[in-house]
């Protein structure tokens, strides 16, 4: 075999192996990239758990009042703890804004209801309550149920 005989038959090996090599590498990050982002919408969803467990308890209380004096104390203390709960919920969000594009608009929904409740704490009705809480409720639906769909 002459010199351009062996270059021939090298070039497209060595060729091959460096193609391979940068496509491994691309599938590894994209790989890593999705392993961090299902990560990051599992902590979501269990975040979103919390979340409508403690509404879940809010509903429950709300349906079994009672004359006790704490009982105010109790509501409002659960209403704090849900509120707290939904502004981690939107920071989270906001922190890990790319893994979260999807779901723009109802960040924006859940971060309205977290504004009316922090602005309208203090002499809340009874009615608005109840309103704001299944608007809550469902913005927290709907945020889960698009998380559920993605698919990685």
């Amino acid at each position: 075999m002459i010199p351009r005989d062996w270059i021939f038959l090298l070039i497209p090996i060595f060729l091959n192996g460096v193609l391979i090599f940068a496509l491994q590498k691309r599938f590894e990050k994209r790989q890593f990239s999705n392993a961090i982002k299902h990560n990051h919408i599992l902590e979501l969803l269990r975040r979103i758990d919390e979340a409508l467990s403690v509404m879940y308890d809010i509903r429950i209380y709300s349906h079994n009042r009672t004359e006790d004096p704490s009982y105010v104390d109790n509501f409002v203390e659960k209403i704090n703890t849900l509120h707290n709960k939904n502004i981690d919920i939107y920071f989270w969000m906001e922190q890990n804004e790319n893994t979260f594009r999807f779901v723009k608009k109802e960040t924006a929904d859940l971060k309205e209801h977290i504004d009316w409740f922090f602005d309208n704490k203090q002499g809340m009705k009874e009615a608005d309550i109840a309103i704001k809480l299944e608007e809550l409720f469902k913005a927290l639906q709907e945020i889960k149920a698009v998380c559920e769909t993605v698919k990685l």
